[in-house]
């Protein structure tokens, strides 16, 4: 059997350790340069994602061929700026992009301001709550236990509003296989006409209101609910709120797509579902590219400015509490004087990775975060190993120097760290030149934090419990000649 690494051999690693610490503070320090150069040139550290800087994220294919120039100029004529669009490429999909948006919303303040005034004219007097979060396609409104309420007359639009949201998830998902359902539907169009000669029970009916017949296939949804409040002048004892409430939005000309009753009936609260990014980006690129250029817009995701903010700093604590449990774990399962290197080793990769993403200005988005703990777990393995074969050869080999076992224990794993290595790098490499969006970008966080975890393992983890070690039998034979004088 070949192999790469022969058992018997000896480098020096612990000899030379300066060398490769010297390397690496340069290395660190340059990541640590190229942010705060980025914070004076770009305005920011890191190339921050949708996830931390707020904005929207959608993907969105078109009918036919369209260039990123021409996306970029209808977008900034209806005043989205600072638009990026980035080509995809899917294997069931034409003509598809992802653009990456500073707004979260198309429901901006001046509109929101604007909803709100329109609702309390409506309603003198008894609006208690107007909540719009960041981001959302959704306001919230709450009266107060005064406003007179049809909960019979709500809950039967809330009904019909779920009933029609499962007709549209059913349609969804049936329309994959297009050839059987049309063959499915043609039976059951005979139907109506089986009925057809049946006419003698409903001829009475519809004979005597001959113009509401004409009149019902278009106006039969809503004239029950809008009529009520053209009958009672006071807006209160209307029996549908929530069909006024979408009028009276309407007429403020924001675009509204349903208001239903939300939460219990004694809340007197309605969920009001906006247009939103996607209706909005639909209406400006029908616009400019024609009427059914928007084929498809499978994704749209809005994170808010605070909400990014708070993301990108749990994204910072997981990292430094993931470092800490491991000082701690590495502290109790060998000795106090191994924990330091392990945690350095760690801190090492995190911040050479980082770095690498401040240098080449590469996204950096929470599924970043989740690879940096993901290295940080798979250097602490590597290092796990070299420090149970020192703890073993310090037992066995107690004739040599500490330094001495240190650097047979790295030579004696040095074959397991590297292949292992190379296994988990042939996948993570082929993912990172392959893949495409965040996978690409998680591949490359993983790639490189690999390569500097093995690294760091074999140069500064172990290495740094050498020069603790020695720091402290230092310190020990200096207390025992202070002790020995007096």
């Amino acid at each position: 059997m070949a192999q790469w690494i022969k058992p018997d051999i000896n480098i020096d690693f612990v000899g030379q350790r300066r060398k490769f610490w010297t390397i690496s503070t340069l290395v660190v320090v340059a990541g640590l340069v190229a942010m705060v150069a980025n914070v004076f040139l770009r305005g920011s550290a890191l190339n921050y994602g949708t996830d931390f800087r707020g904005g929207s994220q959608i993907q969105i294919e078109f009918s036919k061929p369209v260039t990123i120039a021409q996306i970029r100029g209808a977008l900034k004529s209806a005043s989205y700026k600072n638009a990026e669009v980035v080509k995809m490429q899917a294997a069931d999909r034409t003509h598809f992009f992802m653009l990456r948006l500073t707004e979260v919303s198309s429901f901006s303040a001046a509109e929101q301001k604007r909803a709100k005034k329109a609702v309390q004219d409506a309603f003198p007097n008894q609006l208690k709550k107007f909540d719009y979060r960041e981001g959302g396609d959704k306001v919230y409104i709450q009266f107060k236990q005064s406003m007179k309420i049809d909960i019979a007359a709500e809950q039967a639009i809330k009904a019909e509003a779920r009933a029609k949201a499962k007709a549209a998830e059913a349609k969804a998902m049936g329309k994959r296989p297009e050839a059987k359902k049309p063959e499915a539907k043609k039976p059951e169009a005979k139907k109506p006409e089986a009925k057809k000669p049946s006419v003698a029970p409903t001829s009475a009916p519809s004979s005597a209101p001959a113009k509401a017949d004409e009149k019902a296939p278009s106006v039969a949804p809503t004239s029950a609910p809008s009529s009520a409040p053209a009958k009672k002048a006071d807006a209160k004892k209307g029996p549908a709120v929530s069909v006024q409430l979408a009028a009276i939005l309407r007429k403020a000309k924001i675009e509204v797509n349903q208001v239903q009753l939300f939460g219990r009936a004694e809340d007197r609260a309605f969920e009001v579902s906006l247009g939103g990014l996607g209706a909005d980006l639909e209406k400006i690129f029908d616009k400019a590219f024609g009427k059914g250029s928007v084929k498809d817009i499978p994704q749209a995701e809005s994170v808010g400015a605070k909400m990014g903010k708070q993301l990108r700093n749990d994204g910072i604590k997981s990292v430094l509490y993931a470092l800490l449990l491991m000082l701690v774990y590495i502290a109790f399962r060998f000795d106090f004087r191994y924990a330091p290197g392990a945690v350095v080793a760690l801190a090492h990769d995190v911040l050479i990775t980082v770095g690498l993403f401040a240098i080449t200005w590469t996204e950096f988005s929470l599924p970043v975060v989740a690879a940096l703990l993901t290295i940080s777990g798979y250097s602490i393995n590597d290092t796990i190993v070299v420090y149970d074969r020192i703890r073993e050869n310090v037992a066995r080999l107690r004739d040599r120097k500490f330094p001495l076992v240190v650097n047979a224990s790295i030579n004696e794993t040095l074959s397991r760290t590297v292949l292992t290595s190379l296994t988990t790098l042939f996948t993570t490499v082929a993912i990172w030149l392959m893949g495409t969006g965040i996978l690409k970008t998680f591949a490359f966080a993983l790639t490189a934090g690999v390569l500097v975890g093995t690294y760091s393992s074999i140069f500064i983890a172990s290495p740094l419990v050498v020069l603790l070690n020695e720091r402290i039998d230092a310190a020990k034979r200096k207390a025992g000649k202070s002790t020995a004088a007096r």
